[in-house]
């Protein structure tokens, strides 16, 4: 299984097409997903042990305490899944939440209430007709890649003062970001936000710990 999984992440960023989705059972789910911490784990404390032996002081993350846990483990989640996967795999839901969770508010503030929905029904018809295109697997690649870079540069804190902590936070971050891509490619967006969960629920937990 772990094979498997190797050969999945490989084609996540070469042929996202090329991921095996036939034949998945509950195991295979729940193997995934905890490897997936796992991965995210291994790369996240490799870079923790370079900055520590290159002598590099990091300060504390304070973006993670100012989150509550509810925010942290289940809104954020469900929101950042939706924002940046919903769309790797394109159909009729994943269009739906994209475009009426995320665009419809965005363009609230150049556009009245109306013109927001028209526009963004629009939207949704163009990317419905990108399903169908030949070029939908070139798309889908592009998404799959903007998508993980987005995520991984949205977890700066300050963009006005950027440290070698924020390189130390968002390479892992990308690096998560096309894990979660195959998770949601492969098995949906549910078991991309439960993923993202766990993932969320660690600092947690090592804050706590301490």
């Amino acid at each position: 299984m772990i094979k498997l999984f190797f050969t999945d992440l490989k084609n996540t960023f070469l042929l996202p097409h090329m991921i095996l989705r036939k034949d998945i059972s509950f195991s295979e789910i729940i193997f995934y997903m905890f490897f997936t911490v796992f991965c995210y784990l291994f790369v996240s404390i490799s870079f923790i042990s370079v900055f520590y032996f290159l002598g590099i002081d990091v300060p504390k993350n304070n973006w993670i305490e100012s989150l509550n846990i509810f925010e942290q483990v289940i809104r954020t989640p469900i929101i950042e899944e939706i924002v940046f996967r919903s769309l790797l795999v394109i159909n009729n839901l994943s269009i739906l939440l994209f475009f009426n969770i995320f665009l419809i508010p965005v363009w609230k503030f150049y556009f009245s209430s109306n013109t927001s929905f028209i526009l963004s029904i629009c939207s949704a018809f163009i990317f419905n007709q990108l399903n169908i295109l030949k070029v939908k697997e070139k798309i889908n690649l592009a998404l799959i890649y903007l998508s993980s870079f987005a995520f991984g540069i949205l977890h700066v804190e300050s963009f006005s003062n950027i440290t070698l902590y924020d390189l130390q936070i968002v390479i892992p971050k990308i690096f998560v970001g096309f894990l979660l891509a195959m998770i949601r490619i492969k098995f949906g967006l549910l078991f991309s936000i439960i993923s993202h969960s766990f993932i969320n629920l660690i600092p947690i937990c090592l804050t706590n710990a301490r």
